[in-house]
């Protein structure tokens, strides 16, 4: 019995020696932590004081103690670093669950003053998060116009004539453009569709209260009901009286969430970037006891935001990298062959073939076809092409076999790129 006593007297005693000994050695501390995928950039992950107070790390700001900390392994992509005057370890590039839901880091915090140092192996899971990363959909592209460098307002949709039309019992009047007669906004736009509350300006306050006020027949809510030309349900729009009706709960937490007041609430939907967008909206409004059938007619063109920006009104930032394009409603990149992620830095290793031209099969026949080979981040020896010519038919087309030949080409060569021309007979 005596022996086991003396066993573990001496374990313990070798236990508490490191931070006196060689080496500095002063603990060893093992965590975890979950964060969503769509933390932003800069948030806090852990705050590593935590580690320092559970083991007696000396953390007195008064006795002028520092330190120094490297994240040792696990940080190849370089999702994390350290603030080191708070010891705060923060997300330092978008996160994305697809490609990496686990990091495990490896830190080092060295006390500079006593070169003591502390070990923290720390798992870091990222949870998924429906919606995101945001989807780049071709169906509303958005063009990238000009940034003239001066404090002009954008606007991704833009009407004509600067206007829109609303008919009252029959009668035709003109208003100046629907977004820019907004005040405190927040716009939702992703999948090629617009959610936005808003407050109401008091230019619209005075158009509006009165059919507002009337609590018997209006409530406090006036629905507008939105078609396109083909009489397609597309969306809505809602003016609240806030005091009198509840905000849906999507916007209960955004700009135009208050207690008392006027607000807009929009949705639409199937905004495509092909042609304008023509809406139609209906409602029967009550004012000073009579009600009018009033109809509101939009028609806008998607103008696009200039580089690095989006948003309905262009006021927010893209993180696409390495040549991504960047969608103007919601952000989404489109990544370049070779990265991956929210915002295309994540290296990925692949053979690609690319087209051009790439719009259409059809623009090929008659014409010369380049393709591009490429292998981006791989380590590459050398390129063989190797095709087959045969006949292929596709409804009352065909290719005749012997018609298209492949001639290499001298100017495009490199180690991980290599083209060729299929020249039309």
């Amino acid at each position: 019995m005596m022996a086991y006593v003396t066993f573990y007297a001496v374990f313990l005693l070798v236990s508490l020696i490191p931070s006196v000994q060689a080496g500095r050695e002063a603990g060893f501390w093992v965590g975890n932590v979950t964060i969503t995928e769509d933390a932003s950039v800069g948030s806090t992950v852990k705050h590593l004081r935590d580690f320092l107070n559970v083991g007696d790390g000396l953390m007195e700001e008064e006795n002028g103690t520092s330190w120094s900390v490297n994240i040792t392994s696990g940080n190849n992509l370089r999702r994390f670093e350290v603030v080191v005057e708070n010891l705060t370890l923060i997300v330092a590039a978008p996160l994305d669950y697809e490609y990496n839901p686990r990091y495990n880091l490896s830190l080092e915090l060295t006390n500079t003053g006593d070169n003591s140092v502390w070990h923290v192996n720390l798992a870091i899971v990222v949870t998924d998060v429906w919606g995101y990363p945001p989807y780049y959909s071709k169906q509303c592209e958005t063009p990238v116009i000009p940034d003239t460098g001066t404090a002009e307002n954008y606007f991704l949709l833009s009407s004509p004539n600067g206007q829109f039309d609303v008919v009252i019992n029959g009668e035709e009047r003109q208003y100046p453009d629907f977004f820019s007669l907004l005040e405190s906004h927040d716009a939702i736009m992703n999948d090629c569709s617009l959610r936005l509350c808003s407050t109401l300006n008091p230019y619209w306050e005075v158009l509006l209260r009165p059919a507002l006020e009337e609590t018997h027949e209006n409530g406090g809510r006036i629905e507008f009901q939105c078609r396109d030309r083909q009489l397609r349900s597309v969306g809505k729009f809602i003016f609240f009286d806030v005091s009198k009706q509840m905000l849906p709960e999507w916007a209960q937490d955004k700009m135009c969430s208050m207690t008392e007041g006027y607000a807009v609430v929009v949705k639409m939907n199937k905004i495509r970037s092909t042609s304008s967008y023509w809406i139609q909206c209906s409602a029967n409004v009550t004012v000073y006891g009579a009600t009018w059938p009033v109809d509101v007619i939009f028609q806008y063109d998607i103008t696009g935001c200039p580089e690095g920006r989006y948003g309905l009104y262009c006021d927010k930032d893209c993180v696409c990298k390495n040549g991504a394009r960047c969608h103007g409603f919601n952000g989404a990149c489109e990544c370049r062959p070779g990265w991956r992620g929210r915002a295309c830095d994540i290296p990925w290793p692949e053979v690609v073939v690319i087209a051009s031209p790439g719009d259409s099969v059809v623009k090929y026949i008659g014409a010369n076809l380049t393709l591009t080979c490429l292998a981006p981040h791989i380590q590459v020896a050398s390129m063989m092409w190797v095709y087959e010519t045969e006949s292929y038919y596709n409804d009352t087309k065909s290719l005749k076999k012997g018609r298209y030949r492949t001639v290499p080409s001298t100017s495009s060569q490199s180690q991980n790129q290599t083209t060729v021309v299929i020249l039309a007979w």
